[in-house]
């Protein structure tokens, strides 16, 4: 059995076994659980191909068999089969942003009241990645601006850690003035500039 052309956009499900006489395959195609969006595969077997286009449709493939034309596959079958695999999947990367006083690395206080969210949604979450970036407006030269950009990162990577996440999960940057998230001038005070983002994957 071969698989062709599987596009990222949706998500491809394969189940292998072989628990009947002959070894049996079953691949559904599924739209992609945050966007919806539908990508598509090919499944070649015995010298036969079908494509796999529309979401909840399937192809079943037996050893020595060329696959079946695709139909939908019930979703109580999809359940039954593939629901351990889909309640394992990793959760879609989320980003928080954490906004901070001018010229200091103290949150403003709405932040401050967000990182009780920001620790709810790393509960929730099995396999965990932490990116931590550090950003500043553009008032002050470069490299002062670097450095308060990785303060900012290393306060929250404190009062994270302090809630309990494991520090060694969480990568820190600083981008300085480098990456401004509303496009200024030099030399003007943007507070959504000053801020930092934490990307949970």
């Amino acid at each position: 059995m071969g698989f062709h052309r599987v596009f990222p956009r949706g998500l491809l499900l394969l189940l292998l076994t072989g628990a009947c006489a002959k070894p049996a395959g079953l691949v559904v195609l599924l739209p992609h659980p945050d966007t919806g969006e539908v990508g598509g595969g090919t499944v070649a077997a015995e010298g036969a191909t079908v494509e796999l286009t529309e979401a909840g449709h399937g192809t079943r493939v037996r050893e020595g068999e060329q696959p079946t034309t695709p139909a939908p596959i019930p979703p109580a079958e999809v359940g039954q089969i593939f629901g351990a695999a889909l309640a394992a999947r990793a959760p879609a990367p989320v980003q928080f942003l954490l906004y901070f006083e001018l010229g200091r690395e103290d949150l403003t206080p709405e932040s401050a009241r967000s990182i009780p969210d920001i620790l709810e949604e790393i509960g929730r979450r099995p396999i965990l990645d932490i990116t931590i970036i550090g950003h500043t407006d553009t008032t002050g030269d470069v490299e002062f601006n670097m450095a308060l950009g990785m303060r900012r990162a290393v306060l929250v990577r404190d009062l994270l850690a302090a809630a309990g996440v494991d520090p060694a999960l969480m990568e820190l940057a600083s981008h300085g003035k480098a990456d401004l998230l509303v496009p200024t001038a030099d030399e003007v005070r943007e507070p959504r500039n000053r801020r930092v983002e934490v990307m949970l994957r």
